[in-house]
Formats: C-alpha cells, structure tokens, sequence
C-alpha cells in the first residue's frame, strides 16, 4: 500500500467509526426517552447525547 491509500483506508475507517457511533447513540437516545433504560455497555453513546443536548441548551 502506498501512503496514500493508507491514509485513505485511515479516514474511511475513522468515518466510519463516527457513522455508527452516531447511529448508536440514537438508539440509546430513543431507549431512554421511551423510558426503557439503558444498559452499562451504552453509557459512552448516551453521555454523548446528553454532552450535545446540554452544549445546545447553554447556547
């Protein structure tokens, strides 16, 4: 691999990470607003979802 696609390969990993953090987090954000709770495993998705609502609130 060249430098090139590796820095490639880099960014879309890392896109993709952020993808699917996003998209769990709001199926964390959708289970606690229906009240059905939420698991420890979820804890890093939801705190990002409460760090977004509350930075949009001070504002």
């Amino acid at each position: 691999m060249t430098k090139k696609e590796k820095a490639i390969a880099f960014a879309w990993q890392h896109t993709l990470l952020f993808i699917a953090l996003y998209i769990m987090t709001l199926g964390i954000a959708a289970c606690v607003k229906s009240l059905l709770g939420a698991s420890v495993i979820s804890v890093l998705p939801y705190v990002f979802h409460d760090a977004g609502i509350d930075g949009m609130v001070h504002h």
